[in-house]
């Protein structure tokens, strides 16, 4: 009996776990995404891109 409430309450923190990281990570694309477009509007969509990327560098350096 406290193997099983164990075994859920791991299953439950893991999935809770990946929902916060998900949930982050999409935060910070569309935050991305919209100040790049905010700062770039009259530069074209390559700045956008090189903005998300450089950020994103700096997201896995952090993780």
């Amino acid at each position: 009996m406290f193997g099983s409430k164990q075994f859920f309450r791991s299953v439950f923190d893991q999935q809770w776990r990946q929902l916060v990281l998900c949930s982050l990570i999409l935060l910070t694309m569309s935050y991305l995404l919209f100040h790049a477009i905010d700062v770039t509007k009259d530069d074209g969509f390559l700045l956008i891109f090189d903005e998300i990327n450089d950020s994103y560098m700096r997201l896995f350096v952090i993780l």
